[in-house]
């Protein structure tokens, strides 16, 4: 990923895989990112699997209204987006459908494998191919840093996910990452079109991290539009 700076917004990370497509526009915002929240449609995250789509033609509701932890768009113009401050964001870009997701994948989603559902959603009732998909997924709390409980870490050895509980700490520690990941992967997602930021948000003060700063703090938005 790249800082770039942005009209209205100031310094943000992008991704140079997405980059090269002129149809759409996307970032991830960090501290100093102004207006973060300005005009996306963001959805009232759960931990859940729920997938929300905004059409084309249909009434838009209002951010915040709708219950969903993943929200695929095919309006040009509109922005979509998810709130983080450590779990795993990622955003979709179909070439040849012209659609968008934005997803929001914590530990609860990603062991629900809400990237698979995602795509299958895509795949089933949109009419996408795997081959046709690019992907980002941003900045988010590294395998050293996200230690959790072993009843945590035994749900993803349940959920095929052995090879994400991470060795050699007093506690099992998880890569998130990997996981959804394996997500994209497995719904043949091409691995050159995949991009996954290195950026840990616990170790990068200019990013939102609730593990190191309280779950009152600021969060991270992931967002991403057709350009109209």
């Amino acid at each position: 990923m790249q800082i770039s700076e942005i009209e209205n917004r100031g310094k943000v990370f992008q991704s140079q895989l997405l980059l090269q497509h002129i149809e759409i526009e996307h970032f991830s915002s960090m501290k100093e990112t102004k207006q973060a929240e300005e005009g996306i449609w963001l959805p009232k995250q759960v931990h859940g699997t729920h997938i929300h789509l905004l059409r084309s033609g249909q009434p838009i509701p209002a951010p915040f209204s709708i219950e969903a932890d993943a929200v695929i768009c095919d309006i040009p113009g509109q922005w979509i987006g998810i709130r983080t401050a450590d779990c795993v964001p990622i955003l979709l870009y179909d070439e040849r459908q012209h659609l968008v997701a934005a997803i929001h994948a914590g530990w609860r989603g990603t062991v629900k494998h809400i990237v698979q559902k995602t795509i299958q959603l895509m795949k089933n009732d949109l009419n996408c191919r795997a081959q046709d998909l690019w992907a980002m997924v941003g900045p988010s709390i590294s395998p050293t840093a996200y230690e959790v409980g072993p009843e945590v870490a035994q749900e993803f050895v349940e959920a095929g996910r052995a090879s994400c509980v991470m060795d050699g700490y007093a506690r099992p520690h998880l890569d998130l990452r990997q996981s959804n990941v394996m997500d994209l992967l497995e719904e043949e997602v091409e691995l050159d079109k995949i991009d996954c930021s290195p950026l840990c948000t616990f170790e990068q003060e200019m990013l939102y991290s609730a593990r190191r700063e309280g779950i009152e703090t600021g969060r991270n938005i992931t967002a991403i539009r057709l350009k109209g």
